[in-house]
Formats: C-alpha cells, sequence, structure tokens
C-alpha cells in the first residue's frame, strides 16, 4: 500500500507473520516470484496518464512466478454513470461528510467536504473509468492471460448494466 498508515494499522493488526510494505505500485516490486498478486477495491485507475496504468499491470506481471495469477477488483462504472450526478451529506461523531460524484470526460470524480465545527476540508478522488473490455486489454498487453471475468465477490456472472464489480483473474504464461 502507498498509505503509511494503513501499513502500520495492517502490522498491528498482522497474526500470520505477513510483511507489510509501503509502496509504489508504478515502481518495480522489492520481491518477486508471487503465486498470486491482488490489486483489490479499485485501487487502480487515480495515476495521471495510460503508461502508468500499463506499469502497473507489468509490475504485477513480473512479480508473479511463471503460472501464477493476477488478480484485479475494479468499480464496474456503467450502473455509477447512470446515477450521476449524485450527492450525499452524513452526520456521524460530530463531524458532516458531504459528497458529490460527477462524471468527466474520462473519470468519475468524488469531492469530499468535511466540516468540523467551523473547519471545513476538501478533498478531491478521480478515478478513470475502464470498462471490462478496457481493463482486459490491459491485461492481455501486459501478458496476461484473463481467464475469468466476475461481477461482484460472490464470483457472479458478470452483466456491464447490473454488476458493481469487474473483477479479472488472470494468469501468467
Amino acid at each position: 500500500d502507498l498509505s503509511e498508515n494503513s501499513i502500520e494499522q495492517a502490522k498491528l493488526l498482522n497474526r500470520d507473520g505477513a510483511t507489510f510494505v509501503c509502496h509504489d505500485m508504478r515502481e518495480d516490486f522489492p520481491q518477486q516470484g508471487f503465486h498470486a498478486v491482488f490489486n483489490l477495491f479499485t485501487s487502480f485507475g487515480y495515476f495521471d496518464n495510460s503508461q502508468e496504468d500499463e506499469r502497473v499491470l507489468q509490475n504485477m506481471h513480473d512479480a508473479c512466478l511463471s503460472g501464477g495469477f493476477v488478480i484485479q477488483d475494479y468499480l464496474n462504472s456503467s450502473p455509477v454513470l447512470t446515477q450521476l450526478p449524485v450527492e450525499d451529506v452524513v452526520e456521524r461523531g460530530g463531524y458532516r461528510f458531504k459528497t458529490r460524484k460527477h462524471q468527466t470526460e474520462n473519470h468519475i470524480v468524488k469531492e469530499i467536504e468535511v466540516r468540523d465545527g467551523d473547519a471545513v476540508h476538501a478533498f478531491q478522488e478521480r478515478v478513470r473509468i475502464f470498462s471490462k473490455d478496457d481493463l482486459e486489454n490491459l491485461h492481455r498487453h501486459a501478458g496476461l492471460e484473463v481467464i475469468a471475468v466476475f461481477g461482484d465477490y460472490n464470483l457472479g456472472a458478470f452483466d456491464e448494466k447490473t454488476s458493481p464489480r469487474i473483477v479479472l483473474v488472470s494468469k501468467k504464461s
């Protein structure tokens, strides 16, 4: 993970002797020879250009053993885009969270406003809009063979109009 806070939290919860490192997935992985590499919860598509997206998938490919797997989970933008723009306000623990999602040409943008008394903090997240075909092509370009595509975490069939997720399982030849 790129977040040092997330890595520190994972280390606190570690019970099986796993190793956690803070790392930018656009850079070569420090370790190689994995049986599987997982990229979950749409932790992809935040980069500035398509070359960075391609580099990430190439790094996942390179980190795998021959015959290893790359499992990537990404939001299915089709059902999300039909609901945009959307706004939401939630109050929790004395804080007021206001979010607004909208679409630009290539991204889904989420604007976040956090109000703490008189203080207001604003953030923005942008994730690239990828179709299932786009992701499959990125996997193939990285030298991976897409062997399965699912539409949710229960490994249900993918439906472009209704599935909440795009879960790709690819294999390194």
